[in-house]
């Protein structure tokens, strides 16, 4: 019975996408707010209707906001160029709603409009383009984003840092190393972090001089660029969890006995196998390991 009223909902909602603008705009918020509450998943023919009100250039633009996040969900890779027309569209919302939901799809044939949109005027529409073409990982798109690595934005430039790691282009790091020195903390805690993923023998040198930075989020960003060269186990011993993934460490915060018991036990390792695999990792990285003072 409540399968039967969500589809007789559901057909209600689309038979009222074609209505008036405001009709069609609590329909869509509706689709949407049923999608993202997992109480109802389009099925291909649906896709398709939802698909032909995004090609219908006089369609509702704030309608459309709330198509991409069914688009977004569902990972319809075939609505990207049917997309890409309302990434011009005059409100940033959509604009923003719809690289959204470019990058989620990967769509290839929406590189070239995302680019063009990295000029936009408002800020957010330019993080969320960055972070499309980060999540794309297109080589196009690597000289496009070094240019906007001064962006007059700071949340654009951490995004542009993070979609540069992403694709992971041997080009990016050098403009990435300069940025370490940035005046900007979340700047370049995103650039250590971009060039940990880009794993490049270039940049370690440059990052190990980082783990000195007067911020203690960059000291961790900076461990966590740095640990992505490493072998897996070496990567949870440097990470606050013991599963390889941020947080990571301050390296100005000592590791003591509890925690190496603990990485024993969770690692299934003795407490003196994890202690002597900690010495390397203290020696390059200026580690402080407490169980050295309590030799004292």
């Amino acid at each position: 019975m409540r399968i039967e009223l969500i589809n007789g909902l559901v057909d209600a909602l689309f038979a009222r996408l074609v209505g008036s603008a405001l009709m069609a705009f609590a329909a869509a918020w509706a689709l949407a707010w049923l999608n993202r509450n997992d109480i109802w998943q389009p099925n291909t023919s649906e896709m398709k209707t939802l698909v032909a009100f995004l090609s219908n250039q006089d369609s509702d633009p704030k309608a459309v906001r709330f198509v991409t996040w069914i688009i977004k969900k569902k990972q319809y890779k075939h609505a990207g160029k049917h997309l890409v027309f309302w990434l011009e569209n005059p409100f940033a919302d959509v604009r923003s709603a719809v690289a959204e939901a470019l990058g989620a799809i990967k769509s290839e044939t929406a590189v070239e409009p995302l680019i063009a949109r990295l000029e936009d005027k408002n800020a957010d529409v330019r993080r969320m383009v960055a972070l499309a073409l980060g999540a794309i990982k297109s080589e196009t798109a690597v000289e496009p984003l070094i240019a906007r690595l001064e962006d007059e934005d700071a949340e654009v430039r951490r995004a542009v840092a993070l979609a540069l790691g992403a694709i992971k282009s041997e080009t990016a790091v050098e403009p990435l190393i300069v940025r370490l020195e940035h005046k900007d903390v979340g700047v370049r805690s995103a650039v250590a972090q971009a060039l940990g993923a880009i794993k490049s023998e270039t940049a370690v040198q440059p990052l190990i001089a980082r783990l000195e930075d007067e911020d203690a989020d960059v000291r961790r960003a900076v461990l966590s660029g740095l640990a992505q060269g490493l072998e897996e186990i070496d990567r949870k011993l440097l990470s606050c969890d013991l599963d390889g993934f941020n947080p990571f460490f301050d390296p100005r915060e000592p590791i003591n006995d509890v925690f190496a018991k603990r990485a024993a036990s969770e690692l299934e390792l003795s407490v003196e196998d994890v202690q002597a695999r900690y010495e390397p990792l203290a020696e390059r990285f200026g580690l402080c390991l407490a169980w050295h003072e309590d030799d004292q």
